[in-house]
């Protein structure tokens, strides 16, 4: 058992670096076509694959829904600084540029722990309601107080949770599935009215032992759940798992073996609509790229 704590600034970590406040626009990356060599690249800037397109014809805009799953355990403190600092503030940028910045559909993003007891969206967190602008039980990204409420619910408050921490409070994937369906979506409920038909969905699931479903599923079960919230049509979808590819000593201290996320994750790496990132290696900007390609593909291809 693994005492939860406080992800601190986790609004940050999705969206913006440390410090920021206000209405300060995201960061900026290149979507350029052009060659960008290691020596070139500067530390703000990850270079995203070009998405192609029918000859005089622009990329179409995407219509996105991400949820990110996150295992709220204390061994988990050294991932989420790396994620404020580093990776996120460049992934929601590059989310923002594929749904059309301030002239798109804006793109939301909800967030939940690890325990699906109960599937709640988060709305508050340690310091009290967040108060979206939105008046949802999620964040959209034209909210000019989008700063504010990541901060406030990334301090993740999860006392209402009645998961008992024998790893129950391991599952974000399972969480995300269960987050997403009946009867958390049903009208009147937590969750109701964040999907949307014409979006893509994106789902983030990150721990540091491994996705321990409760009661116990296969890999399979648990994908066959998060397809079906897509009309079981995982090319709708996209899926990041985040884990230890073994169990190792890496740069964000120890990390289990990942065996059942790796598993669901491969099983949308089968339909190119999956990465899984290992937390063993460290460095997790170097799957940015690689994420956002699959993201821009599953986008162009969407068929609604």
């Amino acid at each position: 058992m693994k005492k939860p704590i406080p992800i601190l600034a986790f609004a940050a970590m999705f969206i913006f670096s440390a410090g920021c406040g206000g209405t300060d626009p995201l960061p900026v990356i290149d979507t350029t076509t052009d060659d960008v060599s290691d020596a070139e690249a500067t530390d703000d800037q990850v270079v995203v694959p070009d998405r192609e397109a029918p000859p005089d014809a622009e990329p179409r805009l995407c219509t996105i829904d991400l949820v990110f799953a996150v295992d709220n355990s204390s061994s988990m403190q050294e991932e989420i600084e790396d994620f404020r600092l580093s990776v996120w503030p460049r992934f929601a940028a590059a989310l923002q540029d594929l749904s059309g910045g301030t002239t798109g559909e804006p793109f939301r993003a909800a967030v939940i722990d690890g325990c699906p007891y109960p599937a709640t969206f988060h709305v508050r967190g340690q310091s009290g309601p967040c108060n979206f602008v939105g008046g949802q039980a999620w964040m959209s990204s034209d909210s000019p107080a989008l700063v504010t409420e990541f901060q406030c619910v990334g301090d993740i408050w999860d006392d209402d949770g009645t998961c008992t921490g024998n790893n129950d409070d391991e599952q974000p994937a399972t969480a995300a599935a269960t987050a997403l369906a009946p009867p958390w979506t049903d009208p009147g409920e937590a969750n109701a009215g964040f999907l949307r038909d014409d979006a893509l969905l994106i789902v983030i699931a990150i721990t540091d032992e491994d996705e321990q479903p409760d009661p116990a599923a296969s890999a399979e079960i648990v994908y066959q759940r998060l397809i079906r919230v897509k009309g079981d049509d995982p090319r709708k979808m996209v899926f990041l798992g985040i884990g230890g590819s073994r169990s190792c000593e890496g740069p964000y201290g120890q990390a289990r073996e990942a065996v059942t996320l790796k598993a669901l994750t491969d099983l949308f790496i089968a339909q190119e609509r999956g990465i899984f990132w290992d937390l063993c290696e460290g460095n997790l900007e170097d799957g940015l790229g690689e994420a956002m390609t699959v993201i821009s593909t599953a986008c162009d291809e969407l068929v609604i």
